[in-house]
């Protein structure tokens, strides 16, 4: 699996992202949101079972305020809002504004190598961390088929 390829496989509550070696699942029920899973693939071509050299997360790596810019999966639509992680414990907590201020989603979030993954709504969204300092990332939720796409910059 290259790691580019994104694939999602929504059913019964369920949705997938992969990106690179990694697995998430966001798993809801009548609309509420239990959780998000984030799971390590391992690579049996290569002989890893790790994200390799990869440099790790942490949590105080991520908290702050990010302007986003993402496409809508089944228009194509862009948008803008923006995105405050902050911590608890040992969890992530991300909250999605619209540029008007009025909350669209929010969600916990966890960190896996280089990757986070957040649950929202009733969607999964996992975030790579450039060599910028952005988070790029693809998400989905259960009413698409498809995948969109999000860039976060961090402003402070």
């Amino acid at each position: 699996m290259s790691d580019d390829h994104v694939s999602t496989a929504p059913s019964a509550g369920r949705h997938t992202a992969k990106r690179g070696r990694v697995l998430v699942i966001g798993v809801s029920a009548a609309m509420l949101v239990f959780g998000v899973f984030v799971m390590m693939l391992g690579d049996h071509d290569s002989g890893y079972d790790s994200l390799g050299s990869e440099a790790s997360l942490h949590l105080s790596d991520l908290v702050g305020t990010y302007e986003v810019t993402g496409v809508n999966p089944d228009s194509g639509d862009s948008y803008q809002m923006i995105l405050a992680i902050s911590r608890n414990g040992d969890v992530l907590r991300g909250v999605w504004t619209w540029p008007s201020g009025k909350q669209a989603d929010s969600g916990v979030g966890v960190i896996l190598g280089n990757k986070v993954a957040f649950n929202f709504g009733n969607g999964v969204v996992i975030f790579e961390r450039t060599l910028e300092g952005d988070l790029r990332g693809n998400w989905t939720n259960e009413k698409f088929d498809r995948v969109g796409t999000e860039t976060a910059h961090r402003m402070q």
